[in-house]
């Protein structure tokens, strides 16, 4: 309970207002004998959620439901992956939590347009939601992905020893390059979250947040080469976890282009419509 609370408290702290930040520093970090920062964290998650009540709807509808099935989700995914190294099997089990909740949160707006046939708004908490959640399991897998090995500085640079014969420090074979393009996309992935909540649209507003937020898909397509370089290296043979990559990728692929045609297709009938009143307002 405390780590969802804890989680929930980094969502608010992250992507609501940023006044909340003084809060918890001023409560949490300013006294040696404050709570832990998870009880900081705890606490002003709870309060924030609970403060209206689009907030606690947002809380049980969206946070507990989507939060609970994706850490069974990946601890059972943990427990089936043959590897005797923790950090290895909750590095890929959180992986492919947050990607399934990456192409969730990309396929919500394209789905509501295809069934509703109307332009979705701006923002929608429910996408928002979920991909918030896909975010701090993103931010999970890297965080467990830098314990597999020893040495953090094999993941982006050759080892010393072969200096010589590759001229060049930074790996830029396949490990390199899917760790270079997993911090791309961490990096991305953080400035969404820490941009994605209420105070960043009223700042920036509507167009600019939506500019901003496009980001996503630069983010999905650096976590897709990742992903392919990964499991190309991968020495076992996990016929499952490809198909769940290929199922994910394949299905938010397949949903953007749909959405993108009949946006196209919505768009054209309010150009004709526009010209067909023009022509009769001429008329008369």
């Amino acid at each position: 309970m405390l780590a969802t609370g804890s989680v929930l408290g980094a969502a608010v702290v992250l992507t609501g207002d940023p006044r909340w930040w003084g809060q918890v520093r001023r409560s949490g970090f300013s006294s040696a004998r404050s709570a832990s920062v998870a009880t900081c964290l705890y606490r002003r998650g709870v309060l924030a959620f609970g403060r209206s009540h689009r907030g606690r709807l947002r809380l049980i509808r969206h946070y507990v439901p989507f939060g609970l099935a994706s850490l069974a989700f990946t601890a059972a995914l943990a427990a089936w992956v043959d590897s005797p190294v923790l950090f290895y099997r909750l590095s890929l089990a959180t992986a492919f939590t947050g990607l399934i909740l990456f192409g969730l949160s990309l396929a919500i707006g394209p789905f509501g347009l295809l069934t509703t046939g109307r332009l979705l708004p701006v923002s929608s908490d429910l996408r928002r939601d979920v991909g918030i959640l896909a975010a701090f399991f993103s931010v999970a897998h890297v965080a467990f992905g830098l314990f597999v090995y020893t040495d953090i500085r094999l993941y982006f640079l050759y080892p010393v020893s072969e200096w010589p014969r590759t001229d060049f420090p930074l790996r830029l074979d396949d490990l390199g390059t899917a760790n270079w393009t997993g911090l791309a996309a961490t990096i991305l992935i953080v400035v969404l979250l820490a941009t994605s909540g209420d105070w960043a649209l009223r700042r920036y507003g509507a167009r600019r947040w939506k500019g901003l937020q496009q980001l996503t898909y630069w983010a999905f397509a650096l976590v897709f080469v990742h992903g392919q370089l990964y499991q190309r290296m991968e020495p076992r043979d996990e016929h499952s976890l490809v198909l769940i990559f290929g199922l994910v990728v394949g299905s938010v692929l397949f949903v953007q282009l749909a959405g993108a045609l009949k946006v196209s297709q919505i768009v054209e009938r309010r150009r004709s419509l526009d010209r067909r009143t023009d022509r009769s307002l001429d008329l008369h």
